[in-house]
This record gives C-alpha cells, sequence and structure tokens, in this order.
C-alpha cells in the first residue's frame, strides 16, 4: 500500500510534491517516534518489540512506511471528498494558513480513526496466545479499552497517544498543504478513488481480525464499535460520492 501510494501521488501531484510530502511524512513521524519511544513525548509511555523488524534508535523502519501511507491515503481521501483537486483557498496569507489548518485538522482525525482500531489489535495479549506474536506495549497503559488484556506492560492504552498522533498528522498535513501543494497534474475520478478503497481496505481488515480475537477477549467487541462510528462514517461518505460521480440513471446513459 505505501509503494502505491507513492505511484498515485506520483501520477496525480508529480514528482516534487511526492517528494515533499513523504519526505516530510518520514522526518517528522520518525521524530516523533524517537522522542516517544525514548522519552515518553507525544503518546506516553511505549516500546516496540523486534517482530517489526529493522529498528533506528528504537524506532522500526516499517512504521514510517505504514504512517506514510495511512496520512497520505487519509490526506487524499478529505482532497476527494471535497472535491479539491488538489487546490489550495485562500488569497491572503492568513487565509491559506486558516485553510491548510482546517485540511490539515480534519486529515488527523481522520487517520486517528484509524489508530484507535489497530492500537488495541497490535497489543492484545491474543497475538501473543495464538500468534506468539509481538508488536508493541505501553509501560504504564491508560483509560481507552482499560481492562484489555495485554500481552505486556499495564492494560488500556492512553487518550494521550491518539491526541498526539491527530497532532503529528496535522503538522505533517499544515506543513505540505501550506508550502507545497498545488494543483494536481490528473484530475480523473477513478484515480482519486484509490486513497478511498485504501483506507476502506484497511478498515474491513482490522475489523475482520479483531472479530476473530472477540473469541479470546471479550473487550475487543468495544474497540470494533470505536472503530466502526469513527472509520465508518467516512467510508459512508465516501460510498455516496463513489455512486453519486459514477452511478447515472438508465435514461441519461441513453
Amino acid at each position: 500500500m505505501y509503494i502505491v501510494s507513492i505511484i498515485h501521488s506520483l501520477k496525480v501531484k508529480g514528482t516534487r510534491q511526492t517528494v515533499a510530502f513523504f519526505v516530510v511524512v518520514a522526518v517528522i513521524p520518525f521524530f516523533a517516534e524517537y522522542m516517544g519511544c525514548n522519552y515518553d513525548w507525544f503518546f506516553g509511555a511505549y516500546e516496540y518489540s523486534e517482530s517489526l523488524g529493522p529498528r533506528l534508535r528504537g524506532v522500526p523502519l516499517l512504521v514510517i512506511s505504514v504512517l506514510g501511507t495511512i496520512v497520505y491515503t487519509a490526506y487524499m481521501l478529505i482532497d476527494w471528498l471535497l472535491g479539491l483537486k488538489g487546490e489550495q483557498r485562500g488569497t491572503k496569507w492568513y487565509g491559506k494558513v486558516i485553510w491548510s489548518a482546517l485540511i490539515a485538522l480534519t486529515t488527523g482525525i481522520v487517520a486517528g480513526a484509524w489508530d484507535m482500531l489497530v492500537d488495541p489489535f497490535s497489543v492484545s495479549g491474543v497475538w501473543m496466545k495464538v500468534l506468539a506474536l509481538k508488536l508493541w506495549w505501553w509501560w504504564s497503559g491508560g483509560t481507552y479499552l482499560l481492562e484489555l488484556q495485554v500481552w505486556q506492560g499495564s492494560g488500556g492504552i492512553p487518550v494521550k497517544n491518539f491526541v498526539g498522533w491527530v497532532e503529528v498528522t496535522a503538522f505533517i498535513v499544515f506543513i505540505f498543504n501550506l508550502f507545497f501543494q498545488k494543483k494536481d497534474n490528473v484530475t480523473e475520478k477513478l484515480v482519486n478513488v484509490i486513497p478511498f478503497l485504501i483506507y476502506s481496505y484497511m478498515y474491513y481488515t482490522f475489523i475482520g481480525a479483531l472479530l476473530e480475537m472477540n473469541w479470546y477477549d471479550n473487550l475487543i467487541p468495544q474497540a470494533v464499535l470505536i472503530g466502526t462510528f469513527t472509520m465508518g462514517p467516512v467510508i459512508m461518505f465516501g460510498l455516496v460520492k463513489l455512486f453519486y460521480d459514477y452511478w447515472r440513471p438508465p435514461e441519461l446513459n441513453t
């Protein structure tokens, strides 16, 4: 999905914007993760296991590609839903700042909704019992799904984690949208459906996995419900737009 995101960006936005976006979405999250893993900044006290592959200063390199995918997908999904086609709003500098901030915050919330599914999925003790797979854990836990059965550390997930990722995602998008965003090179409707399909795929994949995990941890359905009521509306708006843009009554087709 990371590769698909880059290819999509190269086609729709061109080389300069693609390089700018994926450099920003690599540097800022790496800094945030580094400070989070080593100094408990932004998200709370947590640590990654070796299951996620090579790490640099405690940060798995895989995380950078995952975050690149979700941030790009959320950003382009908002662009598609609003029909912006990469166009910037605001003629004065303060108008551009306000517009970029609004788009950034919206993208942050859409991306943060995904994390509300992923974190319970990743820290659950079910992985350890069934697959012997360890991803990451929270040393001090938190109030989100407080009684979740975790494989290591304290139960629950810090609310600070979700607030932190909304802020980090919003900051990434704000920087890109304010300084690098240009009108899209390609605006065909079907091309810009791809971010919506990726976002929907990530939802259904994690929902399916969580429902299987329900057999081992009866707190998991809460994560399923929360994920459905956060990611679900975005997907439903996407489906409405998809049918609105591409479906035509038979009499119009003739």
